[in-house]
Order: structure tokens, then sequence, then C-alpha cells
């Protein structure tokens, strides 16, 4: 999968967009995210005072597409759960 197919999904999902980054803008605090950098596909969570912590760096965007997408399903049904 790659960014586009990503972020389609994640559309569908319907999660609130402040949630994540696909490299697309700055870095915010507190969202998942991603990074391309020499070749590298780094999935990282941000600090609420800037910084971020790397949760996975990879050699190609499918593996890193797949792990950030399963974090933000987690993070979907967390949500669905906390709303019932």
């Amino acid at each position: 999968m790659n960014i586009n197919e990503l972020e389609n999904k994640i559309h569908k999902m319907g999660l609130d967009k402040y949630k994540y980054n696909l490299g697309n803008m700055p870095m915010r605090e507190l969202e998942l995210g991603l990074i391309r950098e020499n070749n590298k596909w780094t999935v990282y969570q941000s600090y609420e005072k800037g910084g971020y912590n790397t949760i996975k760096t990879f050699d190609n965007e499918d593996e890193a597409c797949d792990l950030i997408l399963y974090f933000l399903k987690l993070e979907k049904k967390k949500e669905t759960l906390l709303n019932s």
C-alpha cells in the first residue's frame, strides 16, 4: 500500500485529521505520523511539547503504511468503545 491508498482507507474510517500526519504538513502535538528521510520511512508518535518517539523505521513505504494503519485502527476502536 502507498500513501494515497492509506489516506483513502483512513478517510473511510472517519478519523479526525489531527490524529495523524502522513508527511504532508508540519508535525503537530500528539499525532501518529510518517516521515520519509534518506529513502527510509519512519512511523512516529509526536510529543505534547515538541519532538517525537520513533516507533519503527522501514526500508519501504508499504510496511510503514501497514503499521500506521494498524495503529489508527486501534485508535478508532478505542474511540468507538469510549463513545458507546
